[in-house]
């Protein structure tokens, strides 16, 4: 595959069942190309303890596209090449349970997880934490701004694969929609 999509989202509430921010960023032919963020108005309410996290408020939403706009903008780069994220089990768990919502017909993609991944070649390391894990790689971060996220979890994997991470080891399907 010569297209990566990697990703990161933020939610509004525990329920996580809904994007309030999701970043994207494109790897293509092993070189980031471009990386965006989208606030999402999620229509739901926010929790404080998620707005403590990211800092995203109702107010900085309120004219935000819903997903089903956003997802039009960014959905066929999921549906067509390899999707990465860290700790991939939860953001492709919000995405599944927003496209649910949202009634967004069943697609199939493949993915990997840099978490996955760095547990299995970076023993050195204290943690496998996105934040101690670009300390390590001296990538930049702004943790929980899913632009930054996504774009520091596209640099990760470029280092991984770099040190020698074989990443057709880590690709896993996963279903997600209806």
């Amino acid at each position: 595959m010569n297209k990566i999509v990697v990703f990161d989202v933020e939610t509004p509430n525990s329920n996580n069942d809904r994007i309030c921010s999701i970043g994207v960023t494109i790897i293509e032919d092993g070189i980031v190309k471009e990386s965006e963020n989208y606030l999402v108005n999620p229509e739901c309410d926010f929790e404080y303890r998620n707005i403590n996290i990211h800092g995203i408020k109702p107010d900085d939403i309120k004219n935000a596209p819903t997903f089903p706009t956003v997802w039009a903008l960014i959905g066929e780069n999921f549906m067509n090449n390899m999707v990465v994220a860290h700790n991939a089990s939860f953001d492709l768990g919000v995405l599944k349970k927003t496209l649910l919502y949202y009634e967004i017909n069943d697609l199939v993609l493949m993915y990997a997880d840099t978490l996955r991944i760095a547990r299995a070649i970076l023993k050195e390391t204290a943690n496998h934490k996105l934040p101690t894990l670009c300390w390590y790689y001296d990538i930049e971060l702004k943790h929980h701004d899913s632009g930054s996220d996504s774009w520091a979890c596209a640099q990760l994997l470029l280092n991984l694969v770099e040190d020698g991470a074989d990443l057709n080891k880590y690709i896993k399907e996963y279903r997600l929609g209806i």
